[in-house]
């Protein structure tokens, strides 16, 4: 069979849609003045004996603690539990624009108001139908600074109420404009209320698939929701995330025809599954990594030091010896095709400037300390390579490289003195920079730069494109300047496919599986 390459790496147009919907319209507008409004979805469900009797079993080397999209934002908790969550709204297939979700519209009333119309065949997995208090709960748990949510950062503190204003009708009034909102939304999970208590291990939402059951260690398995209020959604039986304790053993799994899908194949794997008969692999750009320091260590906190170990780091080398050449060198958490990109931001390895920093700031002979890593197929290696480049200037690094649950355990908690982790990338600026804001939950490395909180709460809420993108370009100089964080590396990371299956969506943090067709 013809071997078959797709590659979804939808990068230029990625930032587009973030500018529209900061102005407060979409491409699918129609206004007659100053208020926005969206078109109707024409999605009308109407038959659920479409589902085929198929399985679709997804590999992953990597296992979520808990099914609670709430309050976990890891992109391994989005990967399993997406099929299950509803959203109020939700993106295309190219993840670029704001398409009608369990809203079928939204008005901008004004440029701190918004009234979401609900569809009226939207209903949970318990069976009860959805109505708009059921948003208004699950979007007010964001807001509310105690609950712990996972998106409170980017919403809570640019949100001034959420109501009902009928069944099917929300309310939501901002405190002040704020470009991301959208985007923000498409990340709360819908869920039904009287079911909190249960989020981490039976979750009830209202999206394509329902809970079945989770076998820890073993699988995560789901089944077609026939209720679900899209067409022809989902077109297959079971979707069964399938978790081993190492990635080769699921990828010989996937050689042995046990698993259909690799959620995240190794660079490296790539020529060997696109020369498979039954078998073909897609693409897209998803993951930026970042070494993070604890930047309450003596050490690190010295003015210096940070910026002399990002010298020391050869990123070119980086993606040619961890990536296997599939990726790019970056020094932001914005993908460099984005307007707000600076184009002085990057600079090459200087290991003399680095060891003069050094000395500098009292470190003439290096130090010694530990790096956190969790155990993957990207992370692991990447440990390895930084160790060997940061010996160039005196550091000896020891390497703590645990499995993923013990890695986000300690470095959720601030035990460590480096730290490797990615994440995926995003239209707007504000939904990264945020969470290196001095006071986010999520700054587990506690860096404080007053300047850069400053400019980050004025970046998020200017409209004016012109301004904001000076404001960000301000905000990245003290950034790259502090290197408290330091970006590495843009993945390309690939899926491998077998031939049989169709449909997958490739986005820029996870896969879809919620529209794939089994033949």
């Amino acid at each position: 069979m013809k071997k078959k390459r797709r590659i979804a790496l939808l990068i230029t147009i990625l930032f587009v849609f973030s500018i529209l919907a900061g102005c407060g319209s979409s491409t699918k507008s129609t206004s007659s003045d100053d208020t926005k409004t969206t078109t109707p979805s024409s999605q009308t469900k109407t038959s659920s004996g479409d589902i085929a009797e198929k399985t679709v079993i997804v590999g992953m080397d990597q296992e979520p603690e808990s099914l609670d999209a709430t309050t976990i934002g890891l992109d391994l908790v989005r990967w399993c539990t997406d099929p299950i969550f509803g959203r109020l709204v939700w993106l295309d297939e190219t993840g670029t624009e704001i398409v009608p979700a369990i809203a079928e519209s939204w008005t901008y009333i004004t440029d701190t108001e918004i009234e979401f119309k609900l569809r009226k065949d939207v209903k949970f997995h318990n069976g009860r139908g959805l109505v708009a208090d059921d948003i208004v709960f699950c979007l007010n748990i964001q807001k509310d600074e105690n609950y712990g949510a996972s998106n409170y950062i980017n919403f809570g503190p640019y949100v001034d109420s959420i109501e009902a204003k009928d069944d099917y009708t929300v309310l939501l009034k901002l405190k002040t404009p704020y470009p991301a909102i959208l985007s923000i939304i498409t990340k709360i999970p819908i869920f039904a209320p009287e079911a909190i208590d249960n989020l981490a291990t039976e979750p009830i939402g209202c999206g394509p698939f329902k809970y079945v059951s989770w076998d820890k260690n073993q699988e995560l398995k789901l089944e077609a929701f026939e209720d679900y209020y899209e067409n022809g959604v989902p077109a297959y039986k079971y979707l069964i995330f399938k978790f081993y304790a190492e990635y080769n053993t699921c990828l010989t799994a996937y050689m042995a025809g046990e698993v259909d899908i690799i959620n995240w194949l190794s660079n490296v794997d790539v020529p060997t599954i696109e020369s498979l008969a039954d078998s073909y692999t897609m693409a897209a750009p998803t993951g930026a990594y970042y070494l993070q320091a604890d930047m309450t260590n003596p050490i690190f906190k010295t003015p210096g030091v940070m910026k002399a170990i990002s010298l020391a780091i050869d990123r070119e080398k980086l993606v040619e010896l961890v990536l296997d050449g599939y990726g790019i060198p970056i020094w932001l958490p914005q993908h460099p095709d984005s307007p707000y990109y600076p184009d002085d931001i990057e600079y090459k390895r200087n290991i003399e400037e680095a060891k003069r920093l050094l000395a500098e700031a009292g470190y003439p002979n290096g130090f010694t300390c530990e790096l956190l890593s969790p155990k993957t197929a990207v992370e692991g290696p990447l440990a390895e390579v930084l160790q060997a480049q940061l010996a160039e200037i005196g550091i000896t690094v020891k390497l703590n490289i645990p499995e993923v649950p013990a890695f986000l355990e300690a470095w959720q908690k601030g035990n460590f003195d480096l730290a490797i982790c990615g994440h995926g990338y995003e239209t707007d600026p504000s939904i990264r920079l945020n969470r290196w804001m001095s006071d986010s939950t999520q700054n587990y490395g506690h860096y404080s730069n007053s300047e850069f909180d400053r400019l980050c709460r004025e970046g998020a809420t200017t409209v004016d494109e012109v301004k904001r993108k000076q404001i960000y370009y301000d905000a990245y100089h003290i950034f790259v300047e502090d290197s408290a964080i330091i970006y590495m590396m843009g993945e390309v990371r690939y899926s491998a496919i077998r031939n049989n299956i169709e449909g997958l969506i490739k986005r820029t943090s996870y896969n879809d599986y919620t529209r794939l067709t089994v033949k």
